[in-house]
């Protein structure tokens, strides 16, 4: 009796395994209702710039009426974004880094819920989007020649200068102040180069002031460097 219990018990653990098996194979092969995910990286609400609003892109694959909302890292809602109704396809919520309040929401790591109406399924998007209001810093490492000519002899014609930011960042020159050009975001280190122009210009011989300011990932922008003083012949 005691063979036929442990044998009927075994049968009956490895029923129940077995189901369990088909049950999480099942839900693995599941087609959830949304995918693919485009999200940026980071955003700054407090940037004068296009990165101050965070498009939040999902690919639907069923027509529904979805409500959405952005929770912060302790899973609380900060910010309802309402309810719409969507079509299958890419969607994009867009969310400008402020609370219910109307408040720019803390610096830190942001994701997406979105609750379906005839799915009648809540999910909560794992990609994170950062909010970063914290503005980089750069320094001037130098630049040469500090007298050139814009002759086209191939000597001197161009003053390279050197810099590093504290965070990957896009390189903005200033020429007494005013923004000669703008790069995208690169490495930490890097250098611009000034060729003398100005809004595609040849500026008049002179003493000019040469500063850098660097646009971080997000957005934010830099105070400027210290300045360098170069003489155009």
């Amino acid at each position: 009796m005691r063979r036929r219990a442990l044998i009927v018990l075994t049968l009956a653990l490895l029923a129940a395994t077995a189901a369990a098996f088909a049950v999480t194979e099942a839900l693995k092969l599941e087609r959830l209702p949304v995918v693919g995910p485009r999200f940026p990286a980071s955003f700054s609400p407090v940037c004068d710039c296009p990165t101050s609003v965070a498009q939040l892109g999902l690919r639907f694959r069923v027509a529904d009426r979805v409500e959405a909302a952005i929770l912060d890292a302790d899973d609380g809602v900060v910010r309802s974004l309402g309810e719409r109704r969507v079509q299958p396809g890419v969607v994009f919520f867009e969310w400008d880094g402020l609370d219910d309040a109307g408040e720019v929401v803390p610096d830190g790591p942001y994701r997406l819920r979105v609750r379906m109406e005839r799915e009648g399924r809540t999910i909560v998007v794992p990609n994170e989007v950062l909010v970063d209001t914290h503005p980089p810093t750069v320094v001037l490492l130098g630049g040469a020649p500090t007298t050139f000519s814009p002759d086209g002899d191939g000597v001197a014609d161009k003053v390279r200068i050197r810099y590093r930011a504290d965070e990957r960042a896009g390189p903005l020159l200033l020429v007494d102040g005013e923004t000669a050009f703008e790069r995208r975001p690169r490495g930490r280190d890097g250098r611009v180069v000034w060729d003398g122009t100005l809004g595609g210009e040849l500026q008049a011989p002179g003493v000019y002031r040469l500063a850098v300011r660097v646009r971080d990932v997000a957005g934010n922008l830099s105070p400027p460097s210290e300045e360098l003083a170069v003489t155009l012949e």
